[in-house]
Formats: C-alpha cells, sequence, structure tokens
C-alpha cells in the first residue's frame, strides 16, 4: 500500500509539473523596458531578458535619445510612487480581464495602481495587457512567470534589483555632451577650405579699402544659419531613425577620407567667382556663406555630420544649446580673423599656412575624428 500511495503521488506531481508548464507555454511575456544605455544596470536586464525570452519579447525605450520614453518613465514613476530611476520594466501578458498593475521595487511588492491609468500611458506600445511593474535590475526567469501567472514569488531565489537614478544619467550625459561637442567643433573649426575662402574674402574687403567687419560678419551669419537649419532637420530625422546614424558617421568619415585621397580643389571653387563682389556687398557676402556651406560640405562637413549623429541621441533639452555651442566654436576662427581688422600681413600669413599645410591638417583631422567615432560607438 505505501508503495502505490508514493507511486500515485509521484504521478499527481508530474501531472501538475505538465500541467504548469503548459500554462507557462501558452502564457506569452512581453517587456517593455524604460531604460538608458548609460545604465549598466539597464543594459544587464536587457540582455538577460532578450537571452531568456527571445528579442521579439523585448522592448527597449531609451530615456536618452526619446524624448517620448523620458516622459513615460517620469509619468509612471509620478503614477506608481517610484523615485525617477531606471530600468523600469513594465509586463505585459497576452491574458485578459485585469483591472489592477501589482508594483515592485526590486522583489518587494509595495502595492497596487489601476489598469486603467497605466494602460493610458503605455498600453499602444506593446500587444497584449500590462500585468506589472518592476523598479530595478530583476535577472530571475520564475520572478517574471510569477508575476505573470499571479503565484507567489516569497520563495523564489532573487538576483539583482539595482537601479540608476535620472540625475546621475542627466549629469553623465551632460559631460559626455560637452567633450564631444567641444572636440568635433574644435576639429571642424580649422578646417581649411571655409577658411581659405574667407581669408581671401577678407583680404578682398581690405585692399578695396572695405571694412572687414561689414562683409565678414554677414559671411559668419550665414554660415551658422544653415549650419542650424541642416543640423535640427538632421537630429529630428535621426531622432526616429536610429539605423540612419550609423550610415551618416559611414558618409562622414568616408568625406574625410576622400578628401584626404583626393582633396577638394578650393582653389578652383566656383566661389571664387564670388568673392570680388561679395567683398563690397553685405548681402552677396550672405549670399556667398550661404554657398560656401552647401558647396563645401564635402571638405567641412565630416566632423559636424559625426556630432549630428551623436547629437540626435540627446534629449531635445540638451541638443539645441549643444548644437548652437558646436556652431559658436566651428565660427571662432573666423570671428578672430575679423578682428585681426586691416592687418593684412597677418591674414595673408593665415593664407599661407593653410595653402600649404591643407594635407597635413586634413590628416590629423581624420586621426582625431576617427577616434572620436570609436569613442562614440
Amino acid at each position: 500500500m505505501l508503495r502505490i500511495a508514493i507511486a500515485i503521488t509521484l504521478l499527481l506531481l508530474t501531472l501538475l509539473l505538465v500541467l504548469a508548464n503548459e500554462v507557462e507555454s501558452q502564457i506569452e511575456l512581453r517587456f517593455f523596458i524604460l531604460g538608458s544605455y548609460k545604465c549598466p544596470h539597464c543594459n544587464s536586464l536587457k540582455e538577460y531578458l532578450i537571452r531568456e525570452f527571445g528579442s521579439h519579447y523585448v522592448i527597449f525605450c531609451s530615456v536618452d535619445s526619446n524624448s517620448t520614453c523620458y516622459d513615460m518613465l517620469i509619468r509612471l514613476a509620478k503614477l506608481c510612487d517610484f523615485p525617477p530611476a531606471v530600468p523600469l520594466t513594465v509586463l505585459f501578458v497576452n491574458t485578459t480581464n485585469i483591472t489592477h498593475i501589482a508594483l515592485y521595487e526590486g522583489t518587494r511588492f509595495v502595492g497596487y495602481v489601476e489598469y486603467a491609468d497605466v494602460e493610458k500611458i503605455v498600453d499602444k506600445y506593446v500587444k497584449g495587457n500590462p500585468i506589472a511593474i518592476v523598479l530595478g535590475e530583476v535577472k530571475d526567469r520564475d520572478f517574471w512567470y510569477a508575476l505573470a501567472l499571479g503565484k507567489s514569488i516569497k520563495n523564489l531565489s532573487i538576483i539583482g534589483g539595482g537601479t540608476t537614478s535620472i540625475e546621475e544619467i542627466k549629469r553623465e550625459s551632460l559631460i559626455d555632451a560637452l567633450w564631444r561637442t567641444v572636440v568635433l567643433a574644435a576639429i571642424d573649426s580649422v578646417n581649411p577650405c571655409t577658411i581659405f575662402i574667407y581669408v581671401l574674402l577678407i583680404t578682398a574687403a581690405i585692399i578695396s579699402g572695405r571694412s572687414s567687419c561689414r562683409v565678414g560678419i554677414p559671411f559668419i551669419l550665414a554660415i551658422a544659419v544653415f549650419y542650424a537649419i541642416l543640423g535640427l532637420g538632421l537630429t529630428y530625422i535621426l531622432a526616429f531613425a536610429p539605423v540612419a546614424r550609423i550610415m551618416l558617421i559611414a558618409l562622414a568619415l568616408a568625406l574625410v577620407i576622400i578628401n584626404i585621397v583626393k582633396p577638394i580643389g578650393i582653389g578652383k571653387s566656383v566661389l571664387f567667382d564670388y568673392i570680388s563682389r561679395a567683398s563690397q556687398s553685405p548681402f552677396i557676402s550672405f549670399s556667398l556663406g550661404a554657398l560656401a556651406t552647401v558647396t563645401l560640405l564635402p571638405c567641412s562637413a565630416g566632423p559636424y555630420l559625426v556630432f549630428l549623429a551623436y547629437a540626435s541621441t540627446l534629449g531635445y533639452a540638451l541638443r539645441i544649446p549643444f548644437m548652437f555651442l558646436y556652431i559658436f566654436i566651428f565660427v571662432l576662427p573666423l570671428i578672430l580673423i575679423t578682428l585681426l581688422g586691416k592687418n593684412i600681413e597677418r591674414i595673408e600669413s593665415v593664407k599661407k599656412i593653410i595653402s600649404e599645410k591643407k594635407g597635413v591638417i586634413d590628416i590629423i583631422t581624420a586621426i582625431l575624428l576617427l577616434i572620436v567615432v570609436l569613442l562614440t560607438i
């Protein structure tokens, strides 16, 4: 009789196990992670969930590059009474009739919120219905299935729970953005193509007895305006097309390499036809600056394209001021040349250095740009 009882018990346990596995196989878990690429807990959790459940079931919404994701994080944290930190994961399942969403800080249950309130914020982004929100890095398959199945998690062995605060991410983003902007803009500012054209314009103005500021300022203003337009347009597009960032960086490096192998002939530029007239009129000088921005892009755009690819990953509040900082640093050498005033000898020496050292400047620019790109990736 004892043997029969043991056999029946084992059989029942086996059936229960089979039924439990069958239930798990029918439940489809999807993970919506609000996180940052600068957060080690976020990256670790993302990699774990992809490895355990598959990339098709994991969506990573970066609060760094997507203002919608950032706003969503702030709204959810406020709703759930969580501190503003990442990763914040919303678990979706393919079951229905959910009225309340369970909240966890790490593995500690902290309460419920109304389903309808969460649905307003995140439901349209993921297939299924939200069932739980977890703050922190939790890498345990049983934990996630327990949440999906409504089981107790008291006896589960849980790993993790770490978070990174939004303030820390902002601070790191600010420092990171500052050094990249300054370095790339400094590389771009010594571009020989634009400076050579500008030196010729200022020289022509001085020889004809006109003020260097009268024609120099409109030229600089035009470059700043058209650089800003180009930057705003490209960063807006790139913010919604992450794959295009890699393509843009590749294009920037290709332009730099091509310019070294087969330099742009600035001495034969079509811009030369306008320099004499531009030196006599602020309006024509502005047009020359606009034309230079477009026609000299293959020669001068490499660092700026890399910057724009990076800037598109920043939040809108950071993207705009850093773009204007970049443009200011880029035109700073032109401003300094303008301030030389009527010192024709110094201006001529600048032109001579650019003409003789253009190849060396291009090679140094390419090396520095490659280093920054490798650090960016």
